[in-house]
């Protein structure tokens, strides 16, 4: 009984803070075309910016400018996340999945 319990929480508690960005992708018109064709045109944007930053050389950058081009790298990260969405796991989430199905087999 104890182990259902114990079973049962970490599922529950999985659940609760799991949390799923669902991706859709229906076209109903041009405009709505047009929308998805931006959004695509702006995170290439953004992923070109990041292969710049990659082949810059940081050997001659002051500490300053590393943490400025640290955050400008976080900040992309964050609006490409926000333009092309998606699922995310956590690593703990995937770690209490794993428990629970050592659980339950």
């Amino acid at each position: 009984m104890n182990k259902m319990n114990l079973t049962l929480t970490v599922v529950i508690l999985l659940f609760t803070f799991f949390s799923v960005k669902a991706k859709t992708k229906i076209v109903i018109n041009k405009n709505a075309l047009a929308l998805q064709s931006t959004t695509n045109t702006k995170s290439n944007v953004l992923l070109k910016r990041l292969e710049v930053i990659k082949e810059m050389d940081k050997s001659q950058m002051n500490k300053e400018e590393l943490t400025n081009l640290l955050t400008e790298v976080r900040l992309i990260k964050t609006q490409l996340i926000a333009v092309d969405g998606g699922i995310f796991i956590s690593a703990g989430a995937i770690i209490v999945i794993l428990i629970v199905l050592l659980f339950l087999l």
